[in-house]
Order: structure tokens, then C-alpha cells, then sequence
């Protein structure tokens, strides 16, 4: 008999309980294994003579705009913080960014020379030393990483049955690749399929796997549907 495919979400929790809700909707089984949790950080106001803001990261959004002056230009990368600055109350919001190449290439062809960027502990680029523009950077939260996987998710992977795992970060995928040999489920990489948002984050995800799939543009509803799509091949 045919096993049943699953789809397991790494990003934080409530991010991939969004994901298994989304997956369910369409009839398909969804796991949450955070690789990461957000942990908010003590942090200086922002300074007062910033023209600008910088926002990369969604979970930056609502800590930065209990300190900002939401009226000023807030230059985001990616729908979901664009979404995030939205909700968080900033009422000048500059989007479009898929990248930080093309974040940076809109701060640099922006009028305003002095950006306050409020982002994570652990980047993956830094617009400080990329930009020719003054830029100075808050780290308003951590994103620490979880110590194993629980039992139920290592019970799924072991019955052997198809699984696709979607991975949204680079430091996530390489927690997961981790905690699967720290689990001992190696024997069972060759059912696994990963899903990635770039071939950035798919490289520090491990190659041991089945099949490593890399969605056609960073976006998470990319990343959904390529779920669905593989999932249901599986399942037909």
C-alpha cells in the first residue's frame, strides 16, 4: 500500500501553524517543527535624526514600532514584512524588494542618507557594509535555535513514508539536516524532499536528501503551492 506524504513547516511556531493550516485547507497532512523560536532583545531607541527605516525580517516589525515615528519611510524586502510593517502601524512603507540586492538598490537610489535597520541577531547580509548610505543597525530580537525534534515528528519521518519539509531559512535547514542525524533518522533522508526559498538556503540545508526543490522566486506562497503540487503527485 501506497504510504500517505506529509509536509513538515520549520519556520517559528506560529508561522508554521499558518503553513499547516494552509496545507490542511487543501486536504494534505501538515507538521509544525520550528527550527527557531523569537526571543525579543532590550534595545536603544532608535535615533531621533534616522530620515528612514530598514526592516528585513517580519518579526522585527511590531518591536521597532513601539519606539519609531511611523510616519517616517520604512523600506522593507518580502510581502510578509511588508504585511507586518503594515499591521505594526507604519504608514510610509517602501516595497517591492524581493532580495537584499534589491532592498539595498532601493536605499541607495532613496533621497535620505540616515537609516536605522532593525533586524535579527544572525543576518545573512549586511546592508551596513553594502550601501553607500549611513546606516545603523538595532538587533531587536534572537532567533535561538530548538535542541531536537519531537516525538511525534520523529515517529511520522520513520514510518517511511514520502515527506516534504519546508525551509525558509538557512540557519533552520541546517538545524533540521542536524537534528535528523541527532535523531538518527538518517535511514530515511532518501523520503525526504526539501523545499527551499533560495539555492542560498537550500546549500546550507545538507545534500543527503531525496530531492532538494527550489521555488522560482523568494515568496512563501510559492513555497505552499509547490507543497500542494508535489504532495498530491505523490498522493495520485
Amino acid at each position: 500500500m501506497k504510504k500517505k506524504p506529509f509536509i513538515i513547516s520549520t519556520r517559528p511556531l506560529e508561522d508554521a501553524n499558518a503553513d499547516c493550516r494552509a496545507l490542511m485547507d487543501a486536504g494534505l497532512e501538515a507538521l509544525t517543527a520550528p527550527m527557531m523560536r523569537i526571543e525579543p532583545r532590550d534595545f536603544p531607541a532608535p535615533n531621533e535624526d534616522a530620515e528612514a527605516y530598514i526592516l528585513t525580517s517580519r518579526h522585527a516589525a511590531p518591536l521597532l514600532a513601539k519606539h519609531a515615528a511611523l510616519n517616517k519611510p520604512c523600506f522593507v524586502i518580502g510581502e510578509a514584512t511588508e504585511a507586518a510593517a503594515k499591521k505594526a502601524g507604519f504608514q510610509n512603507i517602501r516595497g517591492g524588494a524581493d532580495d537584499s540586492t534589491g532592498l539595498l538598490t532601493l536605499i541607495n537610489a532613496s533621497p535620505y542618507q540616515k537609516f536605522c535597520w532593525a533586524s535579527g541577531a544572525d543576518i545573512s547580509f549586511d546592508l551596513t557594509a553594502n550601501s553607500t548610505k549611513h546606516i545603523s543597525r538595532l538587533i531587536v530580537y534572537q532567533a535561538v535555535l530548538e535542541s531536537q525534534l519531537d516525538a511525534k515528528i520523529c515517529a511520522r519521518i520513520a514510518s517511511g513514508a514520502p515527506c516534504f519539509v519546508l525551509v525558509h531559512a538557512g540557519r533552520a535547514g541546517a538545524q533540521f539536516d542536524h537534528l535528523i542525524t541527532t535523531h538518527k533518522l538518517d535511514p530515511y533522508r532518501q523520503c525526504m524532499q526539501l523545499i527551499a526559498l533560495s539555492p542560498r538556503i537550500a546549500g546550507l540545508s545538507g545534500q543527503a536528501w531525496h530531492k532538494i526543490h527550489i521555488v522560482p522566486a523568494p515568496h512563501h506562497a510559492l513555497m505552499l503551492e509547490a507543497a500542494r503540487t508535489l504532495s498530491k503527485h505523490k498522493n495520485g
